[in-house]
């Protein structure tokens, strides 16, 4: 149990206007145990806007994270942030504070890349002397894999320091995010990103990020964060063709 432990679940409304085009990414965070769950729910939802929306004091960019998401999110709508009490690190059940907020102004630019492609944001805790790989042994099945018919729990590798990590996909991009010469993320769209979670990672008035593990049931502080300039897929995100074009052999 960890009371004041709080889920927000950030939703990034899609330009095609079905949900399932939506863009989501979670954030942890930790108020006052003693405090009713959702007391402070506007400052967390202003703190997750300021990570998109605001320029970072000295960024040579001059522009916030949200100016390199493409015109697939559609700014004419709002960005959703769902908070759930997460005390127990199982079920949430319904949103205990909702909020929103209008999605970053975008450049404009209209080269979009595919949705799949996305920015990874790592926040990290304290893995001193934390192994990667752990014992083998019993551990828990996916859902998804348990809703197929796989039995609760198979045998396996823990992964002890992959708790101590919360990531977040920024996405879909722009083509500006992205250097010509190599296709990689650009040094300046990565050094956005780390600044912006630094940003976040400090204590706000009444509440703090942190970085929380369902499989650990424990959270704790993230000591760094970091992007580096390698896309990430989120096959997730990825679309329905809209043509297919066949021949005949």
């Amino acid at each position: 149990m960890a009371p004041g432990l709080i889920k927000a679940v950030v939703t990034l409304p899609a330009q095609s206007g079905l949900p399932a085009d939506n863009v989501t990414n979670t954030f942890h965070f930790y108020q006052d145990g003693t405090v009713p769950v959702g007391t402070f729910g506007p400052e967390i939802t202003t703190l997750i806007e300021q990570f998109y929306s605001s320029v970072v004091v000295g960024d040579p960019t001059t522009h916030p994270v949200g100016y390199f998401i493409s015109g697939l999110i559609d700014r004419a709508g709002l960005v959703t942030v769902d908070q759930y009490d997460w005390t127990s690190f199982g079920p949430t059940g319904s949103p205990i504070w909702t909020e929103t907020f209008t999605p970053p102004a975008t450049s404009g630019a209209s080269d979009f890349q595919p949705p799949e492609l996305a920015v990874c944001v790592s926040f990290n805790g304290n893995a001193t002397g934390v192994p990667e790989v752990g014992p083998s042994g019993p551990i828990p099945t996916p859902e998804a894999a348990q809703d197929m018919g796989a039995p609760a729990t198979h045998t396996g590798r823990t992964r002890p320091a992959s708790r101590l990590r919360n990531r977040v996909y920024v996405g879909p991009l722009i083509i500006d995010a992205f250097d010509a010469a190599t296709g990689r993320i650009t040094n300046g769209f990565s050094e956005l990103c780390s600044a912006a979670a630094k940003r976040l990672c400090q204590p706000g008035t009444n509440v703090r990020l942190v970085v929380a593990s369902a499989r650990a049931g424990s959270y704790t502080n993230p000591v760094t964060v970091w992007c580096d300039n390698e896309p990430d897929i989120q096959r997730r995100r990825g679309r329905k063709a809209t043509v297919r074009n066949t021949k005949t052999v």
